[in-house]
């Protein structure tokens, strides 16, 4: 059997379910979301991870280049970009110093 491809309506009818059982259980941070803003929570985690770029967000999120900046600065602000450049300098370095370090001990044998 294959699988059914999502539908808004059934997204938003599972969301809707989801966040009254939330808010029932004591969550009230939940009020007012829509089902779409969890796009905005899940590319605020994409773009903190230091080893994806903004193209691979793009094609995590099947959305094309320009979209991608977009939502992912509307959703994840200056700060968390700034950050995240941050964390993927350092792990760079950190990658490129240990490539150096396991060629130094090729060359050694």
């Amino acid at each position: 059997m294959a699988a059914e491809p999502w539908v808004r309506a059934t997204l938003e009818t599972q969301w809707k379910e989801a966040r009254r059982q939330a808010i029932a259980a004591g969550h009230t941070q939940f009020k007012g979301k829509r089902w779409h803003d969890l796009r905005g929570t899940y590319a605020t985690r994409l773009a903190r991870n230091p080893k994806l770029t903004i193209s691979d967000i793009a094609g995590i999120m099947g959305w094309d280049l320009k979209t991608a900046e977009k939502v992912i600065k509307f959703y994840v602000g200056d700060d968390v970009l700034n950050d995240a450049l941050l964390d993927k300098i350092v792990t760079g370095e950190a990658e490129m110093a240990a490539r150096l370090v396991e060629k130094s001990e090729q060359n050694k044998t």
